[in-house]
């Protein structure tokens, strides 16, 4: 099993990030934590079924092949994946764009760079694919982006991000 998850009070943009894995492999498994922003967590009182996503407590960690880390790179921040974290027998693939050099996790493949939304590297890679949206993915995948750039305002935020 493949899954995808990201930071305890999940944002947007690690909302967004989880659920673009999800449309970029139909076979992974969206994880999203317990504890979310609030505003996230009116979002997914209405529309979580619209998206493969479960809670860590229904995730049968034995079964679990591959980890796909979004918004974060500490193992500290990931909700309930203590029995991952040891396990030499799991792939681990990061997408990233916080560069504070404070990461513990080591991947066996990472798309990590200074842009102002995880979302935009995993757009990057929708479009690279040609992967068509729908209104409700289109949706979530922008209000990650707008969250964690600030309606495309702070420094952080790139051309790419803008595009």
């Amino acid at each position: 099993m493949q899954i995808v998850t990201s930071h305890k009070n999940t944002d947007f943009d690690a909302l967004a990030s989880i659920i673009g894995i999800t449309i970029l492999n139909s076979d992974v498994l969206g994880v999203v934590p317990k504890m979310v922003n609030s505003n996230v967590e009116k979002f997914l009182s209405t529309h979580k079924t619209a998206f493969n996503l479960i809670l860590p407590n229904e995730l049968n960690h034995e079964n679990v092949t591959k980890l796909i880390v979004v918004d974060t790179d500490q193992w500290r921040r990931l909700d309930r994946m203590e029995k991952l974290k040891n396990r030499e027998d799991l792939e681990i693939e990061i997408w990233d764009h916080h560069m504070n050099g404070n990461g513990d996790i080591e991947a066996d493949w990472k798309c990590q760079e200074h842009i102002g939304a995880t979302v935009t590297l995993i757009v990057r890679e929708l479009k690279k694919r040609n992967i068509k949206l729908n209104p409700l993915d289109s949706t979530i995948l922008l209000l990650g982006l707008y969250e964690d750039t600030g309606h495309l305002t702070f420094r952080s935020t790139t051309p790419e991000d803008a595009y």
